[in-house]
């Protein structure tokens, strides 16, 4: 094929003109209807297939204060008891938080995170639906900032299947969806900054993170962090304090094995070979004969280890 002669301006502005309208419809297809370009963008129909799997958290959890005068009454003759009667008594009062989660099964099994039902005393879950429910901590642990909660309904809930964070680039396309400032279902979109961010939270330096510029407020933390085709490639956990345009989520591969175990026993369970083992003394050095001097001597493998 013969490439055109771009050097007149009036060329370059028509050949600029048909490059564009050639990606405006690959991105944006035309309606044989209407002759339109289809308002049904790719994140449309990402936020359309999972929408309905991404729920909204609100906790309760009661603070007891105790009186900075226990005993105060007693210092008083009787008759004056019954105006302090009461005074030295545990103040209780209650505190409400929002956050965001995402069903993962069918069974009602929802990913969220630990910051966001921490030390909560009830927690009630709302769907795009309308319908609510009381929730259940199934397991939760603070060093990766994930839990996972339980709601049960008759029938069968929408989950979203979990997708893959090993090959995600930079400048790619993300959606997020949560329950920031509790408006509910709230969806923004923005790329990829960075992979693999260190971050600090409650079990130390952590340094996995993915790196967004998706708007993420409070209320958003647990909620989703989707690709362009609506697979879920996160949970979006943190901001930067006084930044703008800086969030992290976990990625969904470090997510994936964290979730067996919190579903299976409540809390992540540390890896084991089942070796016993013993320094390497000169004795056992020599009755062997190993010449080396550092190492340990395996004295026993348990069965089934």
């Amino acid at each position: 094929m013969r490439l055109p002669d771009l050097q007149h301006p009036g060329r370059r502005r028509i050949f600029r003109s048909f490059l564009f309208l050639c990606t405006a419809a690959a991105v944006f297809p035309i309606s044989k209807a209407t002759g339109q370009f289809s308002r049904e963008t790719p994140a449309v129909l990402a936020v359309r297939k999972v929408g309905p799997a991404v729920v909204n958290i609100n906790t309760e959890e009661v603070i007891v204060r105790q009186s900075p005068f226990p005993g105060l009454p007693g210092f008083f003759p009787p008759e004056f008891e019954q105006f302090f009667r009461g005074f030295d008594a545990p103040r209780r009062r209650k505190r409400q938080s929002l956050g965001s989660g995402v069903i993962i099964d069918p069974k009602g099994f929802i990913l969220t995170n630990e910051h966001v039902i921490r030390r909560a005393t009830s927690i009630r879950v709302s769907l795009i639906d309308r319908r609510e429910f009381e929730a259940e901590v199934i397991g939760a642990d603070s060093r990766s900032d994930l839990a996972v909660i339980r709601i049960k309904a008759k029938k069968p809930l929408p989950y979203v299947t979990m997708g893959q964070s090993e090959d995600l680039m930079p400048g790619e396309t993300v959606i997020a969806i949560g329950n920031p400032f509790g408006l509910g279902h709230t969806v923004t979109t923005g790329i990829i900054s960075g992979v693999h961010r260190a971050m600090r939270l409650k079990g130390g330096i952590q340094t996995d993170f993915i790196q967004t510029d998706a708007a993420i407020n409070p209320g958003n933390s647990g909620g989703p962090l989707l690709n362009i085709n609506g697979g879920l490639i996160g949970i979006n956990t943190a901001i930067r304090a006084q930044a703008e345009g800086i969030g992290f989520a976990v990625p969904i591969d470090r997510v994936k094995r964290i979730v067996n175990h919190l579903i299976r026993f409540g809390e992540i369970q540390p890896g084991w070979t089942g070796l016993i083992v013993r320094d390497l003394t000169e004795p056992i050095r020599d009755q062997f004969g190993y010449s080396h001097r550092f190492g340990v001597f395996i004295s026993r493998v348990l069965e089934k280890s």
